[in-house]
């Protein structure tokens, strides 16, 4: 499972149909203000990974090796999460929103 550290929804430019996440309550490509978040199927393609061994961060230790990913969703978007799943470029993850202790978030589990 990869935990991606906000659960927003996309918006998308009623002017220019540009899609933007995370949100920003404007078009970063034409910068209108008419933008409304968006349902988007999130499947998401695994565009690079790294392996983490060391973290200051004590909530992190414990969970170590991580494995930080960036993916590129179905709209273009890109995100970043941690994984301790085994996986490479090229793959694809189905991604969803979930609440969790520590707030929304989203989930992803790799594609078979």
């Amino acid at each position: 499972m990869i935990t991606i550290l906000s659960a927003k929804l996309p918006e998308q430019c009623t002017d220019c149909h540009t899609t933007t996440y995370p949100p920003q309550g404007f078009c970063r490509a034409c910068l209108s203000e008419s933008v409304a978040a968006v349902e988007v199927p999130f499947t998401a393609r695994v565009m690079a990974s790294s392996q983490l061994h060391y973290s200051l961060d004590e909530a992190f230790q414990v969970s170590l090796p991580l494995t930080l990913v960036s993916l590129e969703v179905s709209q273009g978007v890109v995100v970043f999460a941690l994984t301790k799943e085994d996986v490479k470029a090229g793959d694809t993850m189905s991604v969803q929103p979930q609440n969790h202790v520590f707030g929304n978030l989203l989930t992803a589990v790799k594609d078979m």
